[in-house]
């Protein structure tokens, strides 16, 4: 009886230990996570600033950025109204964020079936000094259905960043990485990394915020979200 007393002692003494390491690994991700919750609590604080209460209260993204697409012609923001979207930022040679996040949109959009027609999906590189068209129309050829792919220069990445409350912050990378990645730069470039926002944008077709998906939730909860985005598309 004694052995069995200590070994449920020991089995809950286990189990409280797991529930405390995963609630703080929570607790961490929610509140240090700069891709995640200070995209969420910037674009929640702009959503109250202009009279909406929350996250689907409608700020305005689409305003006052030019992109530049496949074929190096320039896109404006204004350009992009008229259909609901998903966007994506990120660069070619992320090592860790950007390829999983691209699958997982790909994957979302085959879910839709019939409906995946009625939105449109798009990557922008905010990495303006190594990934131009032709290196991110190559980044984005392995994703089916189509990902719509844009580059964008210094200048322009800023207003993108002001527009999408975008986390950007550029690093020192691996001093071992390896530049001989198969993309044709230009120049030799010297090795850095780029820290950025891994949250997917929801835009509606009249180039409001929707609301934003972590990689995080569950497919269910996503493909709730996207539906509710072409819904309210269709009622407008």
């Amino acid at each position: 009886m004694a052995g069995q007393t200590a070994r449920r002692s020991f089995l809950l003494a286990v189990g409280l230990s797991l529930f405390l390491v995963l609630g703080y690994g929570a607790y961490r991700w929610v509140v240090h996570d700069p891709s995640h919750a200070h995209t969420q609590s910037a674009m929640a604080s702009r959503a109250q600033g202009s009279g909406h209460d929350t996250l689907d209260g409608g700020a305005l993204l689409l305003s006052d950025f030019t992109l530049i697409d496949r074929n190096g012609s320039p896109r404006t923001a204004q350009s992009f109204i008229g259909r609901p979207s998903l966007w994506f930022f990120g660069y070619t040679e992320c090592p860790d964020i950007c390829l999983p996040v691209l699958n997982d949109m790909t994957l979302w959009l085959e879910t839709l079936g019939t409906q995946r027609s009625l939105l449109d999906a798009r990557f922008v590189s905010i990495d303006p000094k190594r990934d131009g068209p032709s290196q991110i129309t190559a980044f984005l050829e392995p994703f089916s259905p189509p990902v719509e792919g844009f580059a964008i220069t210094e200048n322009e990445r800023e207003k993108l960043s002001k527009a999408f409350f975008l986390h950007i912050d550029v690093l020192d990378a691996d001093p071992m990485h390896d530049q001989n990645d198969g993309h044709n730069h230009t120049e030799p470039q010297t090795p850095y990394l780029v820290d950025h926002t891994s949250s997917v944008f929801m835009v509606t077709s009249q180039g409001r915020l929707f609301g934003t998906i972590s990689t995080s939730e569950t497919r269910e909860v996503i493909m709730q979200k996207l539906r509710r985005l072409i819904d309210h598309d269709r009622a407008e």
